[in-house]
């Protein structure tokens, strides 16, 4: 086996471990700390089957509650406020990073509980 072929070999591996890092450091999940005061307000749309043994605000409470335990957040003692039929607001604090934010959606529209469906609707800055 000649040199070149060696020195070849050397770079490809070494190229292959530098691409590698750049792909690892491109797709990690960063979070950014927030301000332990700062708030965010969430509306959650949910909906439930005729065959639910539990009323909408109950499943939608429970949903929310395992889902702020996922992003490490607080919704307080404020109950979770029904703004219609089908919508909900509640406050999270601190207020989520985006990495956070994805989550945090992800687990209402992934979790699944028996007759209930939930989607994110808006996630907002609160002031004050």
């Amino acid at each position: 086996m000649s040199w070149k072929a060696i020195l070849i070999g050397i770079a490809i591996v070494i190229v292959g471990l530098i691409g590698v890092r750049v792909l690892a450091d491109a797709t990690l999940t960063t979070h950014v700390e927030q301000d332990p005061n700062s708030r965010m307000a969430v509306i959650v749309h949910g909906s439930i089957s005729d065959e639910a043994e539990y009323e909408l605000p109950v499943g939608i409470e429970s949903l929310v509650r395992f889902c702020q335990l996922e992003v490490g957040r607080n919704i307080g003692t404020e109950p979770i406020e029904v703004l219609d039929d089908d919508r909900f607001r509640f406050v999270l604090q601190p207020a989520l990073d985006d990495a956070d934010q994805k989550q945090f959606r992800g687990c209402i529209g992934d979790i699944v509980i028996d007759h209930l469906q939930a989607s994110v609707r808006s996630m907002e800055l609160v002031e004050g």
